[in-house]
């Protein structure tokens, strides 16, 4: 009734219902969105697959340099410190590394496309990052965890 009124009142006046393109956005928006999250479950699944076969490929190398730390008098809470701070500084660099080349790309990005402010989540970013640094020294310490059991002699008479 008012948009009768509206159009007979102002005839030059056109009267556009938006909802229906509103809602076709949010749909579009939706699923865009879901998308995205998906792609980031992958890309999250993708790095601990990664992360494991990288530690099992140095395993046997962290084993013999422990063999050896071992034969030097390191003790079984040494080792596990060494592997420790290791595995967190390691996890800790890529994270930082990470953290600043997707600045380095998403500001200007966001400026110049979207004309939007970037706003980062400290403290979320904060908890993802202890949260990798946890994962990787646990991943770490469970490929890693026969170095305190094994005996130095095998190891170290071990050609390959």
């Amino acid at each position: 009734q008012f948009q009768s009124q509206l159009v007979r009142s102002y005839p030059n006046v056109s009267v556009i219902d938006v909802t229906e393109a509103a809602a076709n956005v949010r749909l579009i928006l939706g699923k865009v969105s879901g998308m995205i999250s998906f792609l980031a479950a992958i890309t999250m699944l993708n790095g601990v697959i990664i992360l494991g076969g990288a530690i099992a490929a140095g395993r046997f190398a962290r084993l013999k340099e422990a063999m050896l730390l071992k034969v030097l008098g390191a003790s079984r809470s040494d080792l596990r410190k060494i592997l420790v701070s290791e595995y967190a500084l390691l996890a800790l660099l890529g994270c930082l590394c990470g953290w600043l080349l997707a600045e380095t790309i998403n500001r200007p990005i966001l400026s110049m496309f979207f004309e939007a402010p970037a706003v980062v989540p400290y403290g979320v970013l904060l908890l993802v990052i202890l949260g990798i640094v946890v994962l990787n020294v646990g991943v770490g310490l469970f490929i890693s965890r026969d170095v305190a059991r094994t005996k130095p002699l095998a190891v170290l008479r071990d050609p390959g």
